[in-house]
């Protein structure tokens, strides 16, 4: 089914929908089938398998699904240093902070601002907490915009 229309405009969809709206060159509407969600990593990643990807990228927003993430900070090769940390993430909006402890349960979260002190919480609604439980696959933690957890 296509459909002409006046304006350029990009139109977002999540991994609910049946079908999807994309813009193209000509700017016609094709309503195509979306595929399934993909965490696009630049880098090989020591913490998330494949499966956990999977399920991480069903959580993010359609415009965080689209980018291409790359490491920017590793404690095996950046230390442990918290100004070293600020340093590497400066000036990069997006982020996805993994974590994987002793035990081997891994954890983080997706923050959709820049890193930065703050005495108050912050973020936008694309951010959020997560965690892999055996068996359970991904718990996801958010808050409702301007409450506190």
């Amino acid at each position: 089914m296509f459909l002409s229309i006046t304006k350029t405009q990009a139109v977002y969809f999540n991994s609910h929908l049946v079908s999807a709206m994309v813009i193209s060159g000509s700017s016609t509407i094709e309503l195509i089938k979306p595929q399934e969600p993909k965490l696009r990593l630049k880098d090989n990643s020591k913490i998330l398998t494949e499966d956990m990807k999977e399920q991480l990228a069903k959580e993010l927003s359609p415009i965080l699904l689209m980018r291409n993430w790359c490491l920017l900070f590793s404690i095996d090769t950046d230390g442990v240093s918290m100004r070293t940390f600020f340093s590497k993430l400066k000036g990069h909006k997006s982020t996805i902070l993994l974590v994987k402890d002793k035990g081997g349960n891994v954890f983080g979260a997706v923050l959709a601002d820049q890193w930065h002190s703050s005495s108050r919480f912050y973020g936008t609604g694309e951010s959020f907490l997560f965690s892999f439980k055996v068996r359970q696959g991904i718990i996801v933690g958010r808050t409702k915009a301007g409450s506190d957890l």
